[in-house]
């Protein structure tokens, strides 16, 4: 951490992407397919973001493309017996010299 006087300070404000808030909460049902693409994936300022996902017990079905920023759910993968809820984890990171964020 580095600590400067008020009048040197870089003052940067984090927002959430929205590219990264349309992401959350997909459904799909059983046999169904899911080729969502929200969006390129930079930050508030216009800066590329790194980004990787764990797709937990979802990686069954599901994958994350990250070159292309594409979530894919193959409904032919699914049967009644993966109704449920899943929580996967998507991170984006920027950093650079000056500045870092994680999402």
């Amino acid at each position: 951490m580095i600590v400067e006087s008020i009048s040197t300070a870089n003052i940067t404000v984090s927002i959430k992407p929205s590219w990264l808030v349309n992401l959350a909460d997909q459904r799909v049902k059983v046999g169904e397919s899911l080729l969502y693409s929200p969006g390129i994936q930079l930050n508030t300022y216009g800066f590329f973001m790194h980004v990787s996902a764990d797709l937990g017990d979802a990686f069954r079905f599901s994958e994350y493309d990250k070159d292309f920023n594409i979530y894919r759910v193959n409904g032919l993968l699914m049967s009644d017996k993966d109704i449920g809820r899943y929580l996967i984890r998507i991170e984006a990171v920027f950093f650079n010299e000056t500045y870092s964020e994680i999402f």
